[in-house]
């Protein structure tokens, strides 16, 4: 080498050095790390503490980093534990993944997007019964903490529980608790004017239930069956006394009506209460969950017979299109007052001056002979 011109020598130490260079990033070298060139072997990134494993700036309109799992079970693995460690398990006061936007404006960016195409877009678990899968927190006064839209005709926010039905307690599949006074623990509300909340199957409020507008449908009361008679949907009743109910309330004693009593509504079906502890979780003056129980009163339809001593719905203002009406007595005709006839639970039209509080209601059909079920309006009085 020594024979080379000066120039030629520097030209050919330049090269040798190019070739080390280039042979070691074709082994999979990082330099300050560990790395493979084995399509299977891992490629490791090792920082001291205080320092960054790696950082990957895009500056152009491509992607930072992306990741491929062809068979495996992820394409990027986050712990805070050591390399042996398999658990996603965050530590106690550290994240397995942290990502920030750090922009001052609000443009659509995100600080994580994640899309499914045809699968999942975020699965999150825990197996935490005081910790949350998904949590979300927003420290502004009007922001919201998790937002759910569908741009098209699905559901923007949708929950649901998969617990055994045998299992103690109802199975919660959304559930709102508001801190404050003042606070709504759930919250509905439609721009256009339709509703805000649908609900199929029973509601049950266990404190007062202010309504500003109309209520359609029709309105009961709990009843016990005091009788030893059997009822059916459709029979008229009336009151033989009162006694006390779940969760404090009183139960009208109730039975069929006959002519001459005063009929205070209509049976709507046999029911049953039943006490059950409501597992949930609240935050405490940490911020962090921790688990909490009440206990709730349920109501659930049992049959539409109710035999005695059973509990009963009785139907004491509205339209019931099911009640029991004999025209045996005379032809009903719509319109007419309907009050109590022989037959027990059955109904027949009014006389021309029924006793006060005999009237159960207004007959929305007519019936003009045998006995039948028809619609009433069901209007004590």
């Amino acid at each position: 080498m020594n024979d080379l011109p000066r120039g030629a020598r520097w030209s050919l130490i330049a090269a040798i050095v190019l070739g080390l260079l280039l042979a070691g990033l074709g082994a999979g070298a990082v330099i300050g790390s560990q790395a493979s060139s084995s399509t299977t072997g891992p490629s490791k990134v090792r920082a001291a503490t205080g320092s960054n494993a790696l950082e990957v700036h895009q500056t152009g309109s491509g992607t930072g980093i992306q990741a491929d799992a062809i068979g495996g079970s992820a394409a990027i693995f986050s712990s805070t534990q050591s390399d042996t460690t398999k658990s996603i398990t965050a530590g106690s006061a550290s994240y397995g993944v942290y990502a920030a936007n750090d922009s001052d404006l609000n443009a659509g960016g995100a600080a994580v997007r994640a899309q499914g195409n045809q699968n999942d877009g975020v699965v999150a678990t825990s197996d935490n019964a005081q910790a949350a899968a998904v949590r979300g927190q927003n420290g502004t006064t009007n922001g919201v903490a998790i937002w759910g839209s569908n741009p098209g005709t699905g559901i923007g926010v949708f929950g649901v529980a998969t617990g055994s039905p045998g299992a103690p307690g109802p199975i919660v599949g959304v559930a709102g608790q508001a801190g404050s006074a003042n606070g709504i623990g759930i919250f509905g509300f439609n721009q256009a004017g339709g509703q805000a909340g649908y609900f199929s199957g029973a509601v049950t409020v266990t404190r007062d239930l202010d309504v500003r507008g109309a209520i359609v449908g029709y309105t009961a009361v709990p009843a016990f069956n005091g009788s030893s008679l059997t009822m059916s949907k459709g029979d008229a009743v009336s009151i033989l006394g009162v006694r006390h109910g779940p969760s404090g309330s009183y139960l009208l004693v109730v039975g069929p009506a006959s002519r001459g009593q005063a009929v205070v509504g209509i049976v709507d079906r046999q029911v049953k209460f039943t006490t059950v502890p409501v597992p949930g979780a609240q935050a405490n003056g940490a911020g962090a969950l921790q688990a909490s129980s009440s206990n709730a009163t349920v109501m659930t339809r049992v049959s539409d017979t109710s035999g005695p001593g059973s509990t009963l719905l009785v139907v004491t203002g509205g339209i019931v299109s099911v009640v029991n009406v004999s025209a045996d007595t005379g032809p009903v005709i719509l319109g007419a007052l309907l009050v109590a006839g022989d037959t027990p639970g059955q109904l027949v039209a009014a006389g021309p001056s029924p006793a006060p509080g005999t009237v159960v209601g207004y007959a929305l059909q007519s019936v003009v002979s045998g006995t039948t079920q028809i619609a009433v309006l069901v209007q004590p009085r």
